[in-house]
This record gives structure tokens, C-alpha cells and sequence, in this order.
């Protein structure tokens, strides 16, 4: 389902820069988070240790009429983020206790948005869309539940739904000439199929998430290049909820926060 998903998204991607790239308003680029994640399953156990991790992907941006908009991001973890988990027994939201002890598994995450905004004025624009994202391991081997070997896959958490924001571009212009204060904050509500195999638990478990993702950044255009530098920061918060709460997920949260850096070249 992942796979497929973001195969049909490199595909619009491509289908659209194909077909616009005679277009008078388009952009296209790449961008980069070097990012942070703060799971919400990191308090199950004695000890989480996850380090940061590369996303990088392609963008498009596609103005269509005077204030309309088309945006595609897809950023997927080219650097994994390498996890290492201990813990002594303990007990999930099934009752069923666990014994974890699991050494260099890699997390890879996908992380994009196809959005259409609207410009209200000119430097505030209203945006609304689609997001996809995923957390996954597919490669585990340690100590699970009762001294059982962990072996194969370890976690997925794919989530997808609508999100809706404002964003911001005020020129620095006292300052320094084509430089620009960038930032954006968006509300997301999203679907979340969640599993977590070393947890004595099988099979999948729907939860739903509300949360948002906020950014700022500097932005300088080199006019010579039609192209534009962005130094900046982002961070997202996603809280879980579910009737059916079997991974002690609800009232907890998903953080991802970091650096981010784009380069984009203006037709």
C-alpha cells in the first residue's frame, strides 16, 4: 500500500512537470529536513534512543491563475533513522506483557503534501490539501516478548487525511534586498492504521490523529538564477486517538522537528 501510494505520487509529480513546464508561474526544486522524531511509544520503554535522520525530495509549484497555487512535496529519509530499544516487561492496552531489546533497527519515514492555495493579499496565502506520511521498519532482530527472538517487521505506521493552513512571506527589504521572512502554520487531521509487532500484539489497529506542523525560514532569490535559497526550521506534532486504543496510543503524541533547506529555480 505504501509502495503503491508513493509510486502514484512521483508519478503526478512527473506527469505534471511534463505537461507545465511551459507554464509562465512554475517552480520546481528540491528540499531537505534533517530532522529530530519523538515517538509516542518512547515512554514503554527504559530506553529510546533514535537519531536524526536526511529527508530530501522534490517540489513543484504550479500557479495556475492569478491566485491559485498547486504544490507537490514528497521528502523520504535517504539517511534512516537508527533506533536502539530496551525495556523490561511490560504491559500494553491488550494486557499482554513485553520483553524488548532491539539494537540498530532503521526507521524509514515518507513525508509529502500535494496542497492548493489561494493568495488573499500580497503576503499572506490560505492553503488547504492532502498529506501522506509513514514510519516504518522492516528490518528488526533482537530479544521480543518472553526472551522470543524479534526478527522481520517491527513497526508501520502509515497515516494520510486533509490539512488546512496560512502562510506568510514578508520581504526584508531594510535589510537586505530579495530576502524574505518565510513561515507557515497548517491544522491536519489525519487516519492512522497502526501496528506494532514486538508488542505481543498482531494485526493492525485504526487510530485518528489531529495535530499541525509550523515552519519559518530565510529565504534569499538570486535574480541572475531565477533561483531561491531557504535556511529554516520546522516542526509537527500529531496526536493520536481510538476507540480501540490497543498500543496506548491515545492523549499521546508524534514529534518531528528539525532543520530544513530548499533550493528552487523559477521558469
Amino acid at each position: 500500500m505504501k509502495k503503491r501510494i508513493i509510486t502514484i505520487m512521483i508519478s503526478i509529480l512527473f506527469v505534471l512537470t511534463t505537461s507545465i513546464t511551459r507554464a509562465s508561474d512554475l517552480s520546481i526544486g528540491m528540499t531537505s529536513f534533517y530532522s529530530w522524531y519523538s515517538p509516542f511509544w518512547k515512554d514503554f520503554y527504559d530506553k529510546v534512543e533514535i537519531d536524526p535522520a536526511l529527508m530530501m525530495g522534490p517540489v513543484i509549484s504550479w500557479g495556475f491563475s492569478d491566485n491559485f497555487t498547486f504544490t507537490a512535496v514528497i521528502l523520504y529519509s535517504v539517511m534512516q533513522y537508527k533506533t536502539d530499544i530496551e525495556t523490561g516487561p511490560v504491559t500494553m492496552g491488550s494486557g499482554s506483557q513485553s520483553n524488548v531489546h532491539v539494537s540498530n533497527a532503521p526507521l524509514t519515514r515518507v513525508d509529502s503534501d500535494l496542497t492548493i492555495s489561494y493568495t488573499l493579499t500580497q503576503y499572506f496565502k490560505l492553503f488547504a490539501g492532502f498529506k501522506f506520511m509513514t514510519v516504518n521498519n522492516d528490518e528488526v532482530s533482537g530479544t521480543g516478548a518472553s526472551g522470543k527472538n524479534v526478527n522481520g517487521y517491527c513497526m508501520g505506521i502509515n497515516e494520510f487525511g486533509g490539512g488546512a493552513g496560512v502562510s506568510a512571506a514578508i520581504p526584508l527589504s531594510l535589510i537586505f534586498d530579495n530576502l524574505y521572512f518565510q513561515c507557515g502554520l497548517s491544522y491536519c487531521s489525519l487516519c492512522s492504521p497502526l501496528q506494532l509487532a514486538f508488542t505481543d500484539t498482531s494485526g493492525s489497529t485504526y487510530y485518528y490523529g489531529q495535530g499541525f506542523n509550523s515552519t519559518v525560514s530565510l529565504s534569499y532569490y538570486i535574480e541572475s538564477l531565477n533561483t531561491s535559497i531557504a535556511l529554516g526550521g520546522r516542526y509537527q506534532a500529531l496526536w493520536y486517538k481510538s476507540s480501540n486504543d490497543v498500543y496506548n496510543a491515545s492523549g499521546n503524541m508524534d514529534r518531528y522537528y528539525g532543520v530544513t533547506l530548499s533550493l528552487m529555480y523559477y521558469f
